[in-house]
């Protein structure tokens, strides 16, 4: 009877999901931690076997023997990985695609999103430039469609709440998806509707700016390195590509224009392919919840790249709420929700802004200036006192005017420029958590240097 293959580097959640009832086994041969409730479902994740048995002193020779006689055989990682990169060199060398699968299927039944990743890895820590391995990068997503693990296990974030970012990524690929669909059946039709579509599609320098702002610089901190050095030069070629084709196609489609369509939206396809079967069961099974609660944060600022909205993640938001409420001083160092900087970092940060600040309160009075450029006079004598003040009898109707529409939430904003000189004034309402008036900004800057640069 052919034994079972386990990985040791392999973590034990992975090892238990696959075979079940190697649990007894381990719990029987020593590692009796396992029997303990949601042991598996929680420091399994990120506990291998090795390591667990490391941890509790068990001799690794001994546990293979004893596995060994329970029907199981201990297979090396490294060897699955070295096999893996020894297709992607052949593919690198032009070797047929259909010789290198077919060996491919041979060696394996399915292959890790892991093993792809460590794979990758080598290449790059060895001779092949990344250059080639973004070309690579294209081939062998092909080379392993319908033989990944994560094509064959239930959906990964099939358990999600539904505004989990992996959830909301993979809407914005179906919905990219049928971005796709149109502009492929746009080809032979239509080049006004070609034209608009592959204006859309330059959306995806926003959408992946996503994953690689936040998933894998992650992943990185993981160890893995592969996905931001790979996929996100595939990224910026896709990116390149797409403001390309829908900058120069307007009247007419050419036919090398139609095949470079037909590539482009080829190479998006295996790209999602990658995200969903590679990146994202990757990220999930490293990431921790505070992280991608992070990650969901940033996802709502950056807003809906072609879907329309974004669900709530609950947990999520009542976390981001509870940030933004927390700006306090504590041992000299301010903490908002943008970061936090040292007092004398942001006196120094004030000190050098290339504009003039000040800041009037809810009672309009001056609270606040910074006078780098010193456009106009601004004495600290006014600081305490009203904002009217500060303005000639002829001007004050008018700072009173706007005042009282940013009080009542007319307007938020307004910009002027001075007469006959390059200076632009911003006025900015400032409004608390629930829209309640805190005060205004006033931003003054010289745009002189501006303009005798876009003037050369």
């Amino acid at each position: 009877m052919e034994k079972k293959k386990i990985d040791p580097d392999q973590t034990i959640y992975k090892l238990l999901k696959e075979y079940p009832e190697l649990k007894t086994t381990l719990i029987e041969a020593g590692l009796t931690k396992l029997a303990m409730p949601m042991m598996a479902e929680t420091a399994g994740r990120r506990v291998t076997l090795r390591d667990a048995l490391t941890h509790m002193r068990l001799d690794f020779d001994e546990m293979e023997r004893k596995l060994d006689r329970a029907g199981y055989q201990f297979t090396s990682a490294n060897t699955s990985v070295n096999q893996l990169k020894k297709l992607l060199e052949r593919l690198n060398a032009g070797e047929d695609m259909g010789k290198v699968r077919q060996d491919f299927l041979h060696t394996y039944k399915d292959v890790s999103p892991e093993t792809i990743i460590a794979a990758e890895q080598q290449l790059l820590k060895e001779a092949i430039p990344h250059q080639q391995l973004q070309k690579l990068c294209d081939l062998h997503s092909v080379l392993f469609h319908g033989h990944m693990e994560a094509e064959h296990v239930q959906d990964a974030g099939a358990n999600l709440p539904a505004g989990h970012p992996v959830c909301l990524l993979k809407r914005e690929n179906e919905a990219l998806g049928e971005v796709l669909n149109v502009i492929e059946k746009d080809l032979s039709g239509d080049c006004a509707m070609l034209f608009a579509s592959l204006v859309k599609l330059k959306a995806i320098r926003q959408l992946y700016s996503i994953k690689e702002e936040t998933i894998m610089p992650l992943l990185e901190r993981r160890g893995y390195d592969g996905p931001a050095t790979v996929m996100w030069g595939v990224d910026d070629e896709l990116k390149k590509e797409a403001s390309r084709l829908a900058s120069s196609i307007e009247q007419q489609v050419t036919p090398k224009d139609m095949e470079d369509i037909r590539k482009l939206t080829t190479r998006n396809r295996e790209m999602i392919y990658k995200e969903e079967n590679i990146l994202f069961p990757l990220a999930l099974e490293h990431i921790h919840e505070q992280e991608w609660m992070d990650v969901d944060r940033d996802m709502r600022e950056i807003g809906p790249v072609f879907t329309d909205s974004y669900p709530l993640w609950e947990e999520a938001a009542a976390r981001s709420l509870q940030q933004k409420q927390e700006v306090k001083v504590d041992d000299q160092l301010l903490k908002t929700p943008f970061g936090e900087m040292s007092l004398p970092q942001l006196t120094a940060f004030f000190a050098v802004l290339p504009m003039d600040v000040t800041l009037i309160d809810a009672q309009d009075t001056n609270r606040f200036f910074t006078n780098f450029g010193k456009i106009f006079v601004r004495p600290k004598l006014a600081l305490g006192h009203s904002v009217y003040d500060c303005h000639p009898l002829a001007i004050r109707p008018i700072v009173k005017k706007l005042i009282a529409d940013f009080k009542s939430g007319a307007r938020d904003k307004m910009e002027m420029w001075v007469p006959k000189r390059p200076i632009l004034i911003s006025y900015c309402a400032l409004r608390g958590q629930n829209g309640e008036y805190l005060g205004t900004l006033e931003l003054v800057q010289d745009m002189e240097k501006a303009r005798q640069h876009f003037e050369k």
